[in-house]
């Protein structure tokens, strides 16, 4: 009798991923680096990675908005803004650069950020709904609830193989559903002081709290994601599933573990949101999901699973405020933004489904 092959280390699994890699960036230029020597490679590789181009289109977006109006785009005050607008969009795209690079879907956030801080205001009212116990025991509420939907969402397509778009459109519904429940369809408004005080006004050198929050929850995010285990399992996992089985990743636990982040980034920013507006905004996160998705896809994370970009995740969850506030300042009809967002994402999406075909061309 033959012995049976040797599984795949850890070690194997980085060498793969290596080559699947270098494989990707010579599909994407369509010619073979190594003849160009290293440093051009390099610069190859740079000039053409998705984050690259995000970082173009926002920077384009700008220099538009700011030669149309010089004064009113790039004030402080404007630019405050939008960097407080996409600081929850960024949390909730932390988590979700997790999911789509693992081959898998979470269209919940925006519902979940809205059960989440319906939840967290009851906690307040139990508390008194003043004092640093009711904001400690309202955050505890949020991040719990957050990290529930999320498992739930992870053992439902984990265990019963039910596809993340069924599953996390049932959950989006859910949580819509159980706030309105809650509340009876009216804001809540019970927010201690001490939270919108703290992280809602106070800033740290002329930058929001919840900025400043989100940069971090984007920091760990990128060490997680690049500098970790976890995160190169994710990536395996997106990228061919029977290797990560083979490799030793027990899938099933690592898919929860995905959506569970998923979740918990939802309630951060659902309990972040209360400092933001003094209650919850039931109503006005029906699309968050959207914006998310296409952050992270803008980003360079594709679409399809096995690739992905924390670093472009961040800066591409910019650029839709960017267009809304320079829309805005122009003083044209805002119901152009979502037009305009729509066109981006089908050709991005398009551009990622071309160099999926390019890869899969290469490696066959």
């Amino acid at each position: 009798m033959t012995a049976p092959p040797a599984r795949p280390s850890g070690e194997g699994v980085g060498v793969r991923m290596g080559q699947d890699a270098t494989s990707a960036l010579v599909a994407d230029t369509g010619a073979e680096l190594e003849p160009l020597g290293r440093e051009a490679s390099r610069l190859i590789r740079v000039l053409w990675s998705p984050s690259t181009w995000t970082l173009t289109l926002l920077v384009v977006a700008v220099l538009i908005f700011t030669v149309l109006q010089p004064t009113a785009f790039l004030s402080w005050f404007n630019l405050k803004n939008i960097a407080i607008n996409a600081s929850p969009i960024l949390i909730m795209a932390v988590g979700e650069t997790f999911v789509l690079s693992a081959s898998g879907l979470d269209l919940s956030v925006g519902s979940v950020l809205v059960l989440t801080s319906v939840l967290a205001v009851r906690g307040f009212e139990f508390a008194g709904s003043t004092g640093w116990a009711a904001v400690i025991l309202g955050f505890v509420i949020a991040i719990g609830c957050g990290l529930l939907c999320g498992c739930i969402n992870g053992v439902l397509i984990a265990k019963y193989r039910i596809p993340p778009l069924v599953v996390t459109l049932g959950m989006s519904f859910a949580a819509q559903g159980i706030g309105y429940v809650i509340t009876g369809g009216n804001d809540l408004k019970d927010v201690p002081d001490e939270l919108v005080s703290s992280i809602g006004y106070n800033s740290i050198l002329a930058i929001p709290d919840i900025v400043w929050i989100s940069f971090a929850v984007a920091l760990i995010g990128s060490f997680v994601y690049y500098l970790t285990r976890f995160g190169r399992y994710t990536v395996v996992l997106g990228s061919n599933p029977e290797a990560a089985v083979r490799a030793g990743i027990r899938v099933d636990r690592h898919i929860i573990k995905i959506y569970a982040i998923c979740g918990v980034t939802a309630g951060l920013a659902g309990f972040l949101s209360l400092s933001q507006y003094s209650g919850t905004q039931i109503g006005s996160h029906a699309q968050d999901f959207l914006y998310v998705i296409l952050a992270v896809i803008l980003g360079g994370t594709s679409f399809y699973g096995g690739v992905g970009s924390m670093l472009g995740t961040c800066i591409a969850v910019f650029v839709p405020w960017v267009l809304n506030f320079g829309f805005v300042v122009e003083g044209m009809d805002a119901f152009w933004q979502p037009v305009v967002l729509g066109v981006i994402f089908v050709i991005v999406v398009y551009l990622d489904a071309w160099r999926r075909r390019a890869r899969e061309g290469v490696r066959h």
